[in-house]
C-alpha cells in the first residue's frame, strides 16, 4: 500500500529553493529545501540552543505532537557555521538588453573581481550541494541595484569556467532561474564552451540536471573540482614582439574548447549506448588533445570503450556459436537453401568475430559448405535403387526393434553419404523404399525422422503425396506420423 501522508499544520513549513526536476503532463517536480517550523524536546543537561546560532540536531527523531506541531527530540545539538544568502529579487535576474552601459553601470566592480567573486560563490555551493540564484550571486559580489545584460553574464561565467580541463563539469550548471530551471544565460555558457548542439527545452533541462550532478559530485569527492585561478588583470596593450605568444594562447584556447566539446559529445553517446559515436568523437578529442591536459578522462572513456567492445565481440560469438550448434544439429534437415542461408549468416558472425575467437566455428562452416557442395551432385536411377535396397533393409530392421532412425544414422548403417544427397534424391530413394509397401501398412518411410526423433522429416509430406496416399495439411500432418509410428508398432 502507499505511504500516508502526515498533516501540516497552516505555516509549519517553509520551501525554498526550489529547483525544477521533471515534469509530466500533470505534475511538475522540484527538489527543493524544507523549513520546518517544529518544537524541540532536549535532555534537562543539555545546553540551550542560541537564538542567533544554527544547530544540528544529533540523534534526533521526527515525529507529531499532540496539537499537530512537528517534534523534534534530540539528545544533544551541534553548532555549525552557516553563510545564509538573501532571497532573490526581480531585480537580480538578468536583462536582456544589450545597451551601451551608463555611468553608473560602468561604476561595477572590476571584472577580474566580479569573476573571482562568483568563482567562490559557484564553489561553495558545490561543496555544499546546493544551487544558487543570480541575486545570491549580486549580492557575494556588492553589485546592489545592479542589472547585468546576459551578454554580461555569459561573459564573466565563460571567466569562471577557465581553465577548461578534460572531463570538467559545468560549474555555471549551479545557477537557476526564477522557475527553479536553468538560468536564462545556461544556454549561451555552453555556446561559449564549445557545443555547438541545438537543445530543445527539454535537452536543455536535461544537460543542465546533468551537470550540477556532476559539479556536485566532483567537489564532494575531491572538495574542489580545479584549483581556485588566480584573478585576472585587465589586458593591456602588449608590444608587437608579443604578438606569436597571443596567437599561439588562442590557438591552445581553440583546441581546449574543441577537445572539451568532444568529450561532451562522447559523454552523451556513451549514455545513449552510441559506440560507433562514442569511439569517433574519443578518437577526435585524442588528437586535439593538448600535451598539458590531463589524460585520465581519456583512459577512462578508452577503458570503458574495450570493455564495451569485448561485451560486443562476446556477445556475437555467443551468437555465432549458437547457430553452428543449430546447424550441427539439423543441418542435415534443411532444404540447400535454408542451410545455404544459414552457413552465410555463420559467415558474416565469424567475418565480425574474427579468424582467432572464430577458428572453431570457421571449420563447421567448412565443413557444411563442402556438405552443401555435395548436395548439388544429383544420383542417377541405378543409384537411387541401389541406395533404396540399403535403406529398406535398414528401416525394416528399425520396425522390428520399435525405433526411430535419421539420415544420418541411415548413412552410418549402410555406409553411403545419404545425409549430403539433394533432396529430391532423398525424396526419390524413399519412395522407392515404400514402392513395394502396401497401401494398408504404414510407410517405412514415416521411421526416418528429424534430428531428436520428436518430428517428422520434412519430406515426409511430399514423400506421402508421391507415394498417392493421403497427404494431410500441415497442422495435421505431426498426429498422421504419430499414427503412423503407433501402426509400425503394433505390426512388430
Amino acid at each position: 500500500p502507499p505511504p500516508s501522508g502526515l498533516p501540516l499544520t497552516p505555516a509549519s513549513v517553509l520551501i525554498t529553493d526550489a529547483v525544477l526536476s521533471h515534469a509530466t503532463d500533470t505534475h511538475r517536480w522540484f527538489d527543493v529545501s524544507v523549513c520546518v517550523n517544529a518544537r524541540l524536546s532536549l535532555p534537562a543537561q543539555a545546553d540551550s540552543p542560541d537564538v542567533h546560532r544554527t544547530y544540528l540536531p544529533m540523534d534526533a527523531t521526527l515525529s507529531l505532537d499532540g496539537d499537530g506541531t512537528w517534534l523534534i527530540e534530540a539528545s544533544a545539538l551541534q553548532r555549525i557555521q552557516t553563510d545564509i544568502a538573501d532571497r532573490p529579487t526581480d531585480s537580480a535576474e538578468p536583462s536582456a538588453d544589450t545597451h551601451t552601459p551608463s555611468p553608473e553601470e560602468q561604476s561595477l566592480p572590476p571584472d577580474a573581481d566580479l569573476v573571482a567573486s562568483f568563482r567562490k560563490t559557484l564553489e561553495n555551493t558545490a561543496r555544499s550541494k546546493n544551487v544558487v540564484t543570480v541575486a545570491t550571486l549580486c549580492k557575494g559580489a556588492s553589485l546592489h541595484g545592479h542589472t547585468l545584460s546576459v551578454d554580461r553574464w555569459r561573459e564573466l561565467l565563460l571567466r569562471v569556467e577557465q581553465p577548461r580541463t578534460p572531463g570538467k563539469p559545468v560549474l555555471s550548471a549551479l545557477i537557476k532561474g526564477r522557475d527553479g530551471g536553468p538560468a536564462p544565460f545556461f544556454k549561451e555558457i555552453l555556446n561559449g564552451l564549445g557545443w555547438t548542439k541545438k537543445f530543445s527545452d527539454a535537452e536543455l533541462l536535461d544537460i543542465w540536471n546533468r551537470e550540477r550532478g556532476r559539479v556536485h559530485a566532483a567537489y564532494s569527492r575531491n572538495g574542489q573540482a580545479n584549483p581556485p585561478s588566480l584573478p585576472r588583470q585587465e589586458a593591456h596593450r602588449e608590444p608587437p614582439g608579443r604578438a606569436r605568444g597571443k596567437r599561439t594562447d588562442s590557438a591552445t584556447a581553440r583546441r581546449r574548447a574543441a577537445f572539451d566539446a568532444l568529450l561532451d559529445v562522447a559523454h552523451e553517446a556513451r549514455q545513449a549506448g552510441d559506440l560507433d559515436t562514442f569511439e569517433q568523437n574519443l578518437f577526435l578529442a585524442e588528437r586535439v588533445a593538448l600535451p598539458a591536459d590531463a589524460h585520465e578522462t581519456l583512459r577512462d572513456h578508452t577503458d570503458w570503450l574495450v570493455d564495451q567492445r569485448t561485451d560486443e565481440l562476446y556477445e556475437t560469438w555467443e551468437r555465432l556459436a549458437a547457430l553452428i550448434d543449430t546447424i550441427n544439429r539439423d543441418g542435415d534437415d534443411l532444404h540447400p537453401d535454408q542451410l545455404r542461408r544459414a552457413l552465410r549468416s555463420a559467415e558474416e558472425l565469424a567475418e565480425e568475430v574474427g579468424d582467432e575467437l572464430a577458428a572453431e566455428e570457421r571449420r563447421d562452416i567448412g565443413r557444411w559448405q563442402r556438405h552443401l557442395e555435395r548436395m548439388t551432385e544429383r544420383l542417377t536411377l541405378s543409384q537411387i535403387r541401389g541406395h533404396a535396397v540399403a535403406v529398406r533393409v535398414a528401416l525394416r530392421q528399425a520396425a522390428r526393434e520399435g525405433r526411430t532412425t535419421t539420415w544420418g544414422e541411415l548413412a552410418l548403417r549402410i555406409g553411403a553419404p545419404l545425409a549430403a544427397l539433394n533432396p529430391d534424391d532423398k525424396i526419390a530413394v524413399l519412395v522407392e523404399v515404400d514402392r513395394e509397401t502396401p497401401d494398408d501398412r504404414p510407410p517405412l518411410s514415416a521411421l526416418v525422422t528429424a534430428h531428436g526423433g520428436d518430428r517428422p522429416h520434412p519430406l515426409y509430406q511430399q514423400i506421402l503425396f508421391n507415394l498417392d496416399r493421403i497427404a494431410p495439411p500441415p497442422e495435421a500432418l505431426f498426429m498422421h506420423w504419430r499414427m503412423a509410428l503407433r501402426r509400425h508398432s503394433e505390426l512388430r
